[in-house]
């Protein structure tokens, strides 16, 4: 996405808690916001989104419901895995019940259905990427992670490969 298009793009985290099952595990409440001022091309897609009103004057803003993150830490403060994209209402903001990348896409009106209609054709094309090393891919390839990734099993966590 060209970031001209939403030059003051930001996510805000609040209701930061410690989970108390998992002490290394931090919980945040996410919402995204930004002021859609230009033409933003979907990555591989070709589809370009244009503010509604298409006036530099009073251009368009929008925020998003709550998403809900969550952070996984070392015991030597580094971050090793965030999840995202669980939205905790789909009645509110302007994501409309639709979660991370997808979630600002619809906020910058990208059609309701297009994540959903999508999402088989990326899953298909995802699984298709892990066999080519040259092709670009949504989930890191099994070789390409690091070591402890391998070995997570050890973490006595709720982890699949």
């Amino acid at each position: 996405m060209d970031e001209s298009a939403i030059p003051d793009l930001k996510v805000s985290y609040e209701g930061w808690h410690q989970d108390p099952h998992e002490p290394w595990r931090i919980w945040a409440i996410a919402r995204y916001s930004g002021t859609h001022f230009g033409t933003v091309t979907i990555p591989g897609s070709g589809l370009q989104l244009m503010p509604p009103n298409q006036d530099c004057e009073h251009p368009f803003k929008f925020t998003s419901g709550p998403e809900l993150h969550s952070f996984l830490w070392t015991a030597d403060k580094k971050i090793l895995w965030q999840t995202m994209g669980y939205v905790g209402d789909t009645y509110t903001g302007s994501n409309k019940g639709v979660g991370g990348l997808d979630g600002v896409l619809v906020s910058l009106g990208l059609p309701h259905v297009y994540p959903e209609a999508i999402a088989p054709m990326r899953d298909v094309s995802g699984w298709l990427a892990r066999f080519r090393e040259d092709s670009p891919c949504m989930k890191s390839r099994h070789s390409h992670l690091p070591l402890w990734w391998h070995e997570r099993k050890s973490y006595d966590m709720n982890i699949r490969r």
